[in-house]
């Protein structure tokens, strides 16, 4: 049995045409081995057809969206929110005016923090938008906010 496929422009695969089921295979089939064959079925999206062999295939990773950055943002908040036992930035603002001095200042810190890190945050990715900066990776974008600066 010989083994046909057909290839993308980008050469992903877009079918395999085995011959007992395919005598005559369509048009822009090349004929693969049945190593090739395993090797594009065992790793689907991770090889193409360089033309003349199988070859490794790193595909580009998706854009990174505006929820990326909120999602990672917000976690970033509610970490170091719970780093002092509060269950989230929101409940631990929710201290705000306790009688409790401690909870009252951290609240207070962490509800300036949290306006700096959106602020700070959203500046930079209207840079995004406006075509004045590259887009950052999630990881370098938490990596610029600012830092919390906890009560004495």
């Amino acid at each position: 049995m010989k083994i046909y496929a057909k290839f993308r422009e980008s050469g992903l695969i877009s079918g395999f045409y085995p011959s007992d089921i395919y005598p005559e295979p369509p048009a822009g089939c090349v004929e693969i081995t049945e190593a090739q064959w395993q090797d594009l079925l065992d790793h689907p999206g991770v090889r193409r057809w360089d033309g003349a062999q199988v070859v490794p295939y790193d595909p580009p990773a998706p854009p990174v969206t505006q929820e990326d950055y909120a999602r990672a943002i917000q976690a970033r908040l509610d970490a170091t929110a719970r780093e002092r036992q509060y269950d989230s930035i929101q409940a631990a603002v929710s201290y705000l005016g306790d009688p409790n001095p401690t909870y009252a200042a951290e609240a207070a810190a962490l509800r300036d923090w949290r306006s700096a890190v959106w602020t700070y945050a959203l500046a930079q990715l209207a840079l995004v938008a406006a075509g004045d900066r590259a887009p950052p990776t999630v990881t370098d974008l938490l990596a610029e906010l600012p830092t919390i600066v906890w009560p004495a």
